[in-house]
C-alpha cells in the first residue's frame, strides 16, 4: 500500500490525519507514531519501509479506544486547593496534556463535568470512602449526565485519603517525624459514622505510620468524632505528656472548630496539646515548603 492509500484509510476511518502534521509528517515513522498513540494498530517499532506498509492494513483495528476523561471532585470548596493540586499532579503524570475537570459535590454544575461520550475517571478528593462517595456522588453524576441524554461509564478511583499516591504520605510522614519529640503521642482524629462500619482509610493510614514513621516506638492512636472509640475514650490512654493531634480531614471547617480535643480535656489529664492543621492542609503546607526549598536551591546553583 502506498502512502497515499494509507492517508485515505485514516481520513476515512479516523478523521485525524491532519493531526500528524508537524509530528513526523506522512512518512512511515509518522504513521507508526500515530498508530501507537491511538492504539489503532500494532506496527512493530522495528518495522520500516515496505514492511511497515505491508503490516499496517492487516494490523489496523477499526474499534478505536474509548475516550477517557478525568474528573476531580471535592466535597465543597474547602477542598478546592487540594483538588487543584491533585488535578495538576494527574495532568503532570499523564504526560499527554489532557485537561482534568474539577467539581464540588455540594455545588456541582453541568458545565463542571467532562463530555459523556467515553469513560469518566473520577478522583474523589475525600479522606474516606463513606456514603457521599459510594452512593450520593454516583447518583448525582448519573442524574446530571442523564439530563444531557448520555450515560458514560464511570471509573471511580480510591479516595485521596486512601494514600494511593505515595508522595503525600511520605511528605506527611517526614513532617510528622519532626513534630514528634520524645515523650510525645500522636492522636489521629477521623470522622466516624454511628451504626455503620467505619471506613478503612483512617486505620490504614495509622498502620502505615506505625510501619514507616521514625522513631517507630512513637505512641500513637486513632479516635473518632461521631463514633467509638471517641477522643474522650482514647485521650487518657495516651502515654506521652504532650499530645499532637492530626485531624484526618481535607481542610478547615465545622469539625475542626467543634470536634477536636479541647484544652480542658488536655488539662484534665495533665497533658500539653497541639492540634495540627487538617491532613490535606498540612500536606499542602509541607509540600510548598519542600518545593520552595528545591526551587531556591536550583536558583542558587544557576547563579553560581
Amino acid at each position: 500500500m502506498k502512502i497515499s492509500g494509507i492517508k485515505e484509510f485514516f481520513l476515512l476511518y479516523c478523521g485525524e490525519w491532519e493531526a500528524m502534521e508537524g509530528k513526523g509528517g506522512y512518512g512511515i515513522a509518522g504513521i507508526r507514531r500515530f498508530c501507537y498513540k491511538r492504539q489503532a494498530c500494532t506496527v512493530p517499532a522495528s518495522a520500516s519501509g515496505e514492511d511497515a506498509e505491508r503490516r499496517l492494513p492487516s494490523g489496523v483495528s477499526l474499534h478505536m479506544p474509548k475516550k477517557i476523561y478525568k474528573l476531580c471532585v471535592s466535597y465543597d470548596e474547602a477542598g478546592a486547593e487540594l483538588r487543584q493540586h491533585l488535578a495538576d499532579r494527574i495532568k503532570l503524570l499523564g504526560m499527554d496534556g489532557a485537561p482534568v475537570w474539577q467539581a464540588s459535590f455540594r455545588d456541582m454544575q453541568a458545565d463542571d463535568l467532562p463530555p459523556g461520550d467515553g469513560v469518566v475517571q473520577i478522583y474523589p478528593v475525600f479522606m474516606q470512602s463513606g456514603w457521599t462517595v459510594t452512593e450520593a456522588l454516583p447518583e448525582q453524576l448519573s442524574a446530571m449526565y442523564a439530563e444531557r441524554g448520555v450515560s458514560p461509564e464511570f471509573e471511580f478511583k480510591p479516595v485521596w485519603g486512601a494514600g494511593e499516591d505515595v508522595m503525600p504520605f511520605l511528605t506527611v510522614r517526614d513532617a510528622l517525624g519532626k513534630e514528634l519529640e520524645p515523650g510525645t503521642s500522636l492522636l489521629v482524629v477521623a470522622h466516624g459514622v454511628v451504626g455503620k462500619d467505619l471506613p478503612p482509610e483512617p486505620f490504614a493510614f495509622l498502620q502505615k505510620l506505625r510501619a514507616f514513621l521514625w522513631p517507630q516506638e512513637t505512641d500513637m492512636a486513632l479516635a473518632y468524632f461521631g463514633a467509638s472509640p471517641s477522643v474522650e475514650e482514647v485521650f487518657p490512654r495516651l502515654k506521652g505528656n504532650r499530645v499532637v493531634v492530626l485531624p484526618f480531614l481535607i481542610g478547615e471547617g465545622k469539625h475542626m472548630r467543634e470536634d477536636m480535643p479541647s484544652p480542658e480535656l488536655a488539662e484534665k489529664w495533665g497533658k500539653e496539646l497541639e492540634i495540627l492543621p487538617p491532613l490535606g492542609t498540612f500536606y499542602l503546607q509541607k509540600a510548598r515548603e519542600y518545593w520552595g526549598r528545591e526551587r531556591s536551591g536550583i536558583s542558587a546553583k544557576t547563579r553560581d
